[in-house]
Formats: structure tokens, C-alpha cells, sequence
């Protein structure tokens, strides 16, 4: 343990095993008053004067489908997702459409998908939207009578590092419909919550 003091409005204390600096430190920030701990050399926790606790580097994405998505058809299919609006830690990936959860713990996903035009109630016709982890799947299943139609599935889920998460969508029985695609309309997000 080494305690330094750094500029005149800061002061940090640091940690490490011999011969290793700034593995681990307490920093205070005179000028922001601000308490920041953190670990090779970054900070990972911030706390201000009025107690706010942020984490920078917390896990949490919020994307959303770019274009409206022609299905189709009946069978199972993924939601593209495919434009971040922020996605701290970098855990969401466009191109493959799959979240992949950076450390076990415990995770909060929504997805929305805005279906249009899979409006054909008859023989109880149906829409169900899933969201698919490595663990288990959480599907939420609706009957569709209007031309727009939100479909909400949320779930607090288990993860263990490197699973991934993604969305799917089906209609029971309509071959001509799809899903909206704009910022309100269809999204999805995460974040680890312990």
C-alpha cells in the first residue's frame, strides 16, 4: 500500500503488489469533488458530492432496427437490430446481432418489436417475440387484430460469461407482415444489473 499525493486538487491512494504501480487506487478530485475508484489506471466507479454512483464501464446497450424488416413467412426469425444508440463496454455486436454477456452475473433485457400488418386474427392467429440466451429462451406470445401492434418481452436473466442474447420473432400463421423499423419502434437493450 502506497499512499501519493498527486496535484494540488487531487489525492490518491494506490495498491499493488511489489514493484507494481497504480494496480488498484482510491482517487480524490478536488475540482469535481468526486471520489473515483479504479484498477489499471482506469477509473471503474465514480461517486460525486451528492452520492451519485455511476460506473462507466457497466455493461448496458441500447440498440434499435434500422429498417423496417419484411418476415414474411411463418417460421422463426431473428430481429436485426442492428444500429447502437450507446452500447457502453462494447458487448453488443451489429453485425452478428448478439449481445455476449462480458462476466456471469445477473442481466435485465427488453426487447420491443413493432409488428405491422400481421393482422389476421382469425383461427387465433398469434405473434410471439423471444428473446434467446445461451441458458434458456423467454417467449411472450400475443394475439395480433391491428395493423400495428408493440410486442414488449423483458426478463431478468442469468448469464455466465460469454453467453450470448439475441431476438426472434414468429407469426403463427401469416406469410405477409413485418417489423417497423425506426428508433421508437422496435429496440432493444441490456444491462447487468449484479
Amino acid at each position: 500500500l502506497s499512499i501519493l499525493s498527486g496535484a494540488s486538487s487531487n489525492g490518491r491512494i494506490m495498491f499493488g503488489d511489489s514493484g507494481d504501480n497504480d494496480i488498484g487506487y482510491i482517487e480524490y478530485d478536488h475540482s469535481a469533488n468526486q471520489l473515483a475508484l479504479g484498477a489499471n489506471a482506469g477509473s471503474h466507479i465514480k461517486i460525486d458530492s451528492s452520492g451519485h454512483v455511476t460506473m462507466p464501464n457497466q455493461s448496458a446497450f441500447l440498440i434499435h432496427l434500422n429498417d423496417t424488416q419484411d418476415v414474411n413467412s411463418t417460421n422463426t426469425t431473428e430481429v436485426n437490430y442492428n444500429t447502437e444508440i450507446f452500447d457502453l463496454n462494447a458487448d453488443y455486436n451489429t453485425s452478428t446481432k448478439r449481445f455476449t454477456a462480458p462476466v456471469t452475473g445477473k442481466y435485465m433485457l427488453h426487447a420491443m418489436t413493432r409488428v405491422v400488418n400481421a393482422d389476421s386474427n382469425s383461427g387465433g392467429h398469434y405473434v410471439q417475440t423471444q428473446i434467446v440466451t445461451s441458458n434458456r429462451t423467454y417467449t411472450v406470445i400475443s394475439g395480433v387484430d391491428l395493423t400495428y401492434h408493440n410486442q414488449n418481452n423483458s426478463v431478468l436473466c442469468d448469464m455466465d460469461a460469454n453467453d450470448t442474447a439475441y431476438v426472434q420473432i414468429k407469426s403463427s400463421n401469416d406469410t405477409s407482415w413485418a417489423v417497423s423499423g425506426a428508433q421508437n419502434d422496435s429496440r432493444f437493450f441490456g444491462y447487468l444489473v449484479a
